[in-house]
Formats: structure tokens, C-alpha cells, sequence
């Protein structure tokens, strides 16, 4: 099998750096800006997305592109072709993001289940002001395993487990056009 590395930049979301990520939250966002600006085209919105991903895969001069200098571009692009009635109602949307927990549980000084809980509600709500769709929880067992220390993984641990991932699910959304 051969892996053809990405031509896109870096995207740093948030604290997050995020590397072969897909676009199609991109290609949403800006149809979105375009319906809600009365705009129905959506081969002008396919025509804008081409052009700003031929710009990240071929122009972009960054090899660290933060998501709120992209959406500039996105607004400075509209202005440009005569879209300018869409920039306003551009959303930011932005890729998946893994949150380690075991990470999040060392940045901790202490191996309290309620901080770790107050830590990832807000490190989750950062990423949400950043209209990440997908919030996705790693390393959960190792982070349970340090938390609770067991011999064997029981119902406890389990139920620890359960809660974490379930609040990954709270802060997710697959933002879609019936959004607008």
C-alpha cells in the first residue's frame, strides 16, 4: 500500500495541531454562508471550495495554518469574486478532534475524577467555540486505569469509561444543511 502524504498544512485548532484531516467540514461551512445568503448555486459553492483547497494544497505559504486565519481568507475570497453578502453568515466549522485524556489527566496535579471531568468539559468547550464537529475521546482506558488503579477492569471502571466517552457525544455534532 502506498500513502500519499497530504499537501494540506498543518491546521491548528485551538491548542490542537491537527495533520491529514478531511476538508468536507470546509466545503459545508461554505455552503452553508451561500444558502443563507440566498445563494441556492451550490456549483458556486463547489467553485469557492476548489479554490481555497487549491490555495492550502499549492499557495499557502504556512506550514501551521491556525483555522481562524483560513476563514480570513475564506471572507477576503468571497469579497473578492463578488460573494461579499456571504461573508457574514459564514460559520466556522473545523475537523474531528482527538482529546487524550490520560494527557489531560497529567496536566492535572492531582488524580481527582472531578477535575479530570472540569478539565474535559472545558478543553471540549474551547474546541466547540471552534466548531469542531466531532470531539473524540483517546486513551480513555489507560486514563480510567490510572484513575481508579485495579487489578481487573470491573463495573466501576466501566462506569467511568462510559461517562467519559459519553461526554465526547455531548459536545459532537455533524453540523449539516438542515442546520441552516
Amino acid at each position: 500500500m502506498i500513502l500519499i502524504a497530504s499537501r494540506l498544512p498543518v491546521l491548528q485548532v485551538g491548542d490542537y495541531q491537527l495533520k491529514n484531516y478531511d476538508t468536507k467540514w470546509l466545503k459545508r461551512a461554505i455552503e452553508v454562508a451561500l444558502l443563507r445568503a440566498g445563494m441556492d448555486n451550490t456549483e458556486i459553492a463547489h467553485d469557492v471550495y476548489s479554490g481555497v483547497l487549491h490555495y492550502l494544497e499549492n499557495d499557502c505559504p504556512w506550514t501551521a495554518l491556525k483555522v481562524e486565519d483560513l476563514y480570513a481568507k475564506v471572507h477576503s475570497l468571497l469579497e473578492k469574486i463578488g460573494l461579499g453578502r456571504a461573508q457574514g453568515h459564514l460559520p466556522m466549522y473545523s475537523p474531528e478532534v482527538e482529546i487524550s485524556v490520560v494527557e489531560q489527566l497529567k496536566e492535572l496535579d492531582c488524580q481527582i475524577e472531578l477535575a479530570l471531568f472540569g478539565a474535559l468539559r472545558a478543553e471540549c468547550e474551547t474546541l466547540h467555540g471552534y466548531g469542531v464537529e466531532r470531539i473524540v475521546m483517546a486513551e480513555v482506558k489507560e486514563a480510567v486505569s490510572e484513575l481508579i488503579a485495579p487489578k481487573r477492569w470491573n463495573k466501576e471502571c466501566q462506569r467511568l469509561h462510559d461517562e467519559i466517552t459519553s461526554l465526547s457525544d455531548q459536545y459532537s455534532h455533524v453540523f449539516s444543511l438542515s442546520d441552516v
